[in-house]
C-alpha cells in the first residue's frame, strides 16, 4: 500500500508555491515601503521635467542615470491628478 504525502512536489506545484510567495513578498514590500524616497528617485523625478514640451531636455543627458527610464514617469505623472507635491 501506497502511502500519500499531503505535501505534493511536482514542478508545477512547487513553481505555483514559489511564485505565489513572491507575489506576496513583493506587494508586502511595495506596501510598507509606498512613501520611502531615495536620492535616485528624487533625480528621475527631476530629469522627467524634461520630458515635457518645453522642458529642459538637457536633463535627460548625464552619466549616471538611464535617459530612457523618466518617459514612462511622466506619462505616468501627465495621467495622475495634481496632489500638489512636486513643488512646481
Amino acid at each position: 500500500m501506497e502511502r500519500r504525502s499531503t505535501f505534493d512536489s511536482s514542478p508545477g506545484f512547487i513553481r505555483l508555491l514559489f511564485w505565489s510567495f513572491g507575489i506576496l513578498a513583493a506587494s508586502a514590500q511595495a506596501w510598507l515601503l509606498r512613501f520611502k524616497f531615495s536620492a535616485d528617485s528624487i533625480s528621475y523625478l527631476d530629469m522627467s521635467d524634461g520630458v515635457l514640451a518645453g522642458g529642459d531636455w538637457h536633463q535627460l543627458i548625464n552619466g549616471t542615470w538611464s535617459p530612457l527610464y523618466p518617459y514612462p514617469d511622466r506619462i505616468d505623472a501627465a495621467n495622475l491628478p495634481d496632489l500638489g507635491c512636486r513643488g512646481n
